[in-house]
């Protein structure tokens, strides 16, 4: 769950804390928007939106099933070459490094910028 509070402009505000796999309703953790993460689930998000499918993703969820198609994931490559400014190998264009946001934020993570 995210949401943006008018007076913290630049922070995404959630509930949900992927690293201790928790949910916090009352604390809430602040997440900045430059994160890759953050900008990862944008690109699934719209992706998802696509195919009607309106839910969070955990960031260690398999986007298969989340709902991602074959084609999806082609576009999801692209749209992550474009958001980070990388290109991205055929030998790294691999099912496992598209398993999920974690996944693709490593992946970026170890690339050069374009």
């Amino acid at each position: 769950m995210q949401f943006r509070r008018p007076s913290d402009s630049g922070v995404i505000w959630k509930g949900w804390n992927s690293a201790r796999a928790e949910y916090k309703p009352w604390g809430l953790e602040a997440v900045s928007e430059n994160e890759p993460s953050v900008r990862i689930a944008a690109l699934v998000q719209g992706l998802l939106a696509k195919h009607d499918i309106h839910t969070q993703v955990d960031p260690d969820a398999d986007l298969r099933e989340a709902g991602l198609t074959s084609l999806d994931m082609v576009n999801l490559t692209l749209a992550v070459e474009g958001e980070f400014d990388v290109f991205i190998p055929a030998d790294k264009m691999t099912p496992e490094h598209f398993r999920s946001i974690s996944s693709i934020e490593a992946l970026v993570g170890a690339l050069e910028p374009a």
